[in-house]
């Protein structure tokens, strides 16, 4: 009888664990080690996806050479949402990112929009004229 409530109990608490979990930002990391730990076998569950970006900003940075940081503003819909990968390309004077979002299956949300505000380095320029495009958002800039 005492194993059957400690296992409800146990159950109880790591239901509660998971819940509270899901409702912290950008906690994909940790809901995928509480769910291995409930199941080592399972796969987690959720979807990549072009990250919603609203806008971005240069940052060009008092050095030599100059280093610049792209400044992204945008949302997610909702809890279930982290930030995943950032991935840089460069050709010639345009620099593209393409950054992802990590959107859990199954679990309970809150429905809270969440804004957020990303920083990412994209490295030191000599001088020139460029372009920037994150997910399709394009905004250009001068180095002197």
């Amino acid at each position: 009888m005492k194993t059957t409530r400690f296992q409800r109990l146990r159950r109880l608490m790591l239901f509660v664990t998971i819940i509270s979990m899901i409702s912290c930002i950008g906690c994909s990391d940790i809901i995928d080690d509480i769910l291995k730990e409930v199941d080592p076998d399972a796969e987690p569950d959720y979807e990549i996806m072009d990250s919603s970006i609203d806008e971005i900003e240069i940052l060009l940075l008092e050095s030599k050479p100059v280093q610049v940081t792209v400044v992204v503003s945008g949302v997610f819909p909702n809890g279930c949402y982290s930030s995943h990968e950032t991935h840089q390309t460069r050709e010639g004077n345009t620099i593209t990112l393409q950054m992802t979002d990590k959107h859990h299956l199954g679990l309970v949300c809150t429905q809270a929009v969440i804004e957020y505000e990303m920083q990412v380095d994209i490295g030191t320029f000599a001088p020139g004229d460029y372009k920037v495009i994150v997910n399709g958002i394009a905004q250009e800039f001068r180095v002197d």
